[in-house]
């Protein structure tokens, strides 16, 4: 009898497993297409996946096992470093709507589409990386990812045509954009829609790139600027709508045929930007170098923005000092002299109502005032004889 309740109790307790429809909170790899055919099989009854799971392995070819999955909870990785897949496409995922930990696509050297992402509408906490799919020429099934939590990686793809497929997304909140080494991209159509990027915004090598006039979009960014070696990049106006103040940094270089550099946003970074390294050099005309990207943005006249009331400054660049009256400010305001190249030369703290920097030690060139006070922050652009 006690045998009876005891194998009754398994079942129950087998069959209350089964209900809750969650499997593998430690995470599941997948190495070759016998173990896919097995979860099918074993697991059928679970649509959500609690950990991360890893799909590789020469062997594997087909997705169609996992159909009955619709989220996870960790991070989807398919392919590897090490080892690539021979999938052609992503069927058997279009049941999948969330993916926690982000998607991984790496090494899949047949992968001509994504199309079976097509219902993944979230990334959860994570990031979107897709690297060495040397078929794929479109991001087409993507479409519902508006938001990306941890950075976009596109890189290495080298049948890559454009962005189509990411039309909807947004916001990039975190760890910044990486556009590398895609050989046949030609533009960035696609991400008309991208405003938010937050992080490094990194586009280098790409051989047939000829503009990113999709980022127009982009008015809300906080990281470097680093655009590099894009032999038919000829122009910036994709990101002349990024405030220039904040970009940390600007790291701009042999691209051949790049002749406008001067647009809004890095002609502002030039003027107002504080810290952080401005480089600029063997570009075409009218970008080669860091000085004539600065003569082109004094030629097309840059509007300064608004200048606090609490402080007034003066400077000439005869003198040997900087005049600051701060009106009625009662607090102690720190002021911070860079050079071009963001190095901190000078730091002084102040109360009075009027106080001179001096300037006497300066070598001859442009150097760059940050005032700190009553909650706000004042930059200016100086130069000494």
């Amino acid at each position: 009898m006690k045998k009876t309740i005891f194998m009754i109790m398994l079942v129950f307790m087998w069959v209350a497993a089964k209900s809750q429809s969650g499997c593998f909170p430690e995470g599941i790899s997948f190495a070759h297409q016998y173990e896919i055919e097995w979860f099918q099989a074993n697991y059928s009854w679970c649509t959500h996946i609690e950990g991360n799971v890893h799909i590789f392995g020469e062997d594997i070819y087909s997705l169609g096992g996992l159909s009955g999955v619709e989220s996870i909870g960790g991070f989807l990785y398919i392919g590897d470093p090490f080892w690539w897949t021979n999938l052609r496409n992503l069927n058997g995922l279009q049941g999948l709507t969330y993916v926690g930990g982000g998607i991984t696509l790496q090494n899949n050297p047949f992968l001509r589409n994504i199309e079976g992402l097509g219902n993944v509408e979230s990334l959860g906490t994570g990031q979107l990386l897709i690297e060495m799919n040397d078929s794929l020429t479109s991001l087409a099934g993507l479409e519902k990812i508006t938001t990306i939590e941890a950075g976009l990686w596109v890189t290495e793809n080298h049948s890559l045509l454009n962005f189509l497929g990411l039309s909807n997304l947004t916001y990039i909140n975190c760890n910044g954009f990486y556009c590398e080494n895609n050989y046949l991209l030609a533009d960035f159509t696609g991400l008309e829609n991208l405003k938010k990027c937050i992080g490094i915004l990194k586009i280098g090598i790409n051989g047939s790139l000829v503009n990113i006039d999709a980022l127009t979009g982009l008015n809300e960014f906080g990281g470097g600027v680093y655009i590099h070696e894009n032999a038919a990049l000829a122009n910036l106006d994709g990101i002349k709508n990024i405030p220039g103040t904040s970009i940390s940094y600007l790291r701009i270089f042999n691209n051949s045929l790049l002749t406008k550099c001067h647009v809004q946003s890095v002609c502002d970074r030039i003027e107002f930007g504080v810290g952080g390294l401005n480089q600029i050099e063997n570009n075409g005309p009218g970008c080669a170098d860091y000085y004539e990207v600065v003569h082109r943005c004094e030629s097309i006249g840059i509007d300064e923005p608004f200048l606090s009331e609490v402080f007034r400054i003066s400077s000439n660049p005869d003198d040997d000092f900087i005049l600051i009256e701060a009106g009625n400010q009662t607090t102690t305001f720190t002021c911070d002299v860079f050079d071009l190249q963001g190095r901190r030369l000078l730091s002084q703290r102040f109360q009075d109502e009027t106080s001179a920097i001096s300037t006497a030690s300066f070598s001859s060139g442009i150097y760059m005032l940050r005032i700190l006070g009553d909650g706000q922050t004042v930059v200016r652009k100086f130069s000494k004889k």
